[in-house]
């Protein structure tokens, strides 16, 4: 499984000739970027995080690249502390980061479980992404209701599920995948679980640009 902006990073900006091999066998679900800030800070857009610390995941790793691609749409830059962003929480509660950026399906547990005295919240980014190439998604604020007073607008990334030339079982794997994901989950609002809200919105027939397919 692949981030769409990993996919068009490999292939429109490395140039990498390994990426012909690829083969988008489904778009799944959706993953939207999580900017967190103090909610005293003077941080009001990504523009308020240049030349500052922003924790951006391991070097090569989802979010480190939509960080990348977002600082090149920005044409500007923060300096980037490559690691773990849920191990990076304490740093950002003690002023040692600006921000943390996190690319998973919402909801995440660990985000899910802050609570509302902890001081932290979520960026809205929509203005920053005017022209960009990312689709904007809406975390509703029963999404994280412990610490969201809003709704807040962010990036939002399609999960490829893809093969490489030599993939071994993937008909049946695509075939699996087209058979279960017919069967939508029953999801409890009292108790959520984060795997079936992705997976419920998951539409087989979404279109992405510039991969080939997968063809059984």
């Amino acid at each position: 499984i692949i981030q769409s902006d990993v996919y068009d990073y490999l292939k429109n900006q490395l140039k990498d000739k390994s990426i012909k091999k690829i083969k988008l066998v489904y778009p799944l679900y959706d993953e939207q970027l999580h900017v967190l800030i103090k909610k005293n800070s003077n941080i009001k857009s990504l523009i308020d995080l240049k030349n500052k610390k922003v924790v951006v995941g391991t070097i090569k790793s989802g979010t480190w690249v939509t960080s990348k691609n977002i600082m090149s749409h920005l044409d500007l830059s923060w300096k980037m502390v490559t690691e773990e962003p849920m191990n990076s929480l304490d740093k950002l509660k003690n002023d040692e980061v600006s921000a943390i950026f996190y690319v998973a399906g919402a909801p995440i547990d660990i985000i899910n479980s802050l609570e509302e005295d902890e001081d932290i919240t979520l960026l809205d980014i929509s203005k920053d992404l005017n022209g960009s190439a990312y689709s904007l998604h809406t975390i509703l604020v029963n999404t994280y209701p412990s610490f969201l007073d809003k709704n807040i607008t962010t990036a939002g990334i399609t999960a490829l599920l893809v093969n490489g030339k030599n993939s071994k079982n993937i008909g049946g794997i695509y075939r699996c995948i087209k058979n279960k994901i017919k069967k939508k989950f029953t999801i409890d609002e009292n108790n959520k679980n984060t795997a079936d809200v992705l997976w419920n919105d998951v539409s087989l027939n979404k279109k992405v640009k510039d991969i080939d397919y997968f063809k059984d």
